[in-house]
Formats: structure tokens, sequence, C-alpha cells
């Protein structure tokens, strides 16, 4: 886990950013993951900040993963959502 955002965010923002990757973590194990990617996506249309930080976040996670499919997965998730 981190404990604080990866790219510079308001400070009312650094409570969502943690949010995300603790959703990120857990797209990873789970199987169920419409649910989880779908609410990471939806806080990065409605908050425009959180993009970059949500796309940092995947590429943190793809780094040294010996499965990075699921990161890969929501990276062009993300690609495809995020205008």
């Amino acid at each position: 886990p981190i404990n604080a955002s990866l790219h510079p965010l308001q400070p009312t923002l650094q409570k969502a950013a943690l949010e995300i990757f603790n959703k990120i973590l857990l797209y990873e194990t789970k199987n169920d993951i419409f649910e989880i990617a779908k609410s990471i996506l939806l806080k990065g249309l409605e908050v425009e900040e959180l993009r970059d930080e949500i796309y940092l976040q995947l590429y943190k996670q793809i780094n040294k993963n010996t499965k990075p499919i699921k990161i890969w997965e929501l990276i062009s998730f993300c690609t495809a959502t995020f205008p």
C-alpha cells in the first residue's frame, strides 16, 4: 500500500488517491472485478485531477509484477474511458 499520492494532488484528493490504490490491489486479487474497475473509472471521470494519479498507480503496480495482465486490463480500460 501507499501512504500518499504518487502525483502532487490537492489535500482534499489525497484520501481518494489512497482509496483508488486499494481498489487496484483488490482488482489484482479478486475474480469479480467489474464493480472495482467501474469505481476506479468513475472516479477518474468525475475528478480529472485523479487521472494522472490513477495511471501512476497502475504503472507502479506493473513494475516487478510477475502477473501484470490485470493491471494492463485496467490501463486499457482507462485509456478507453478517460478523454
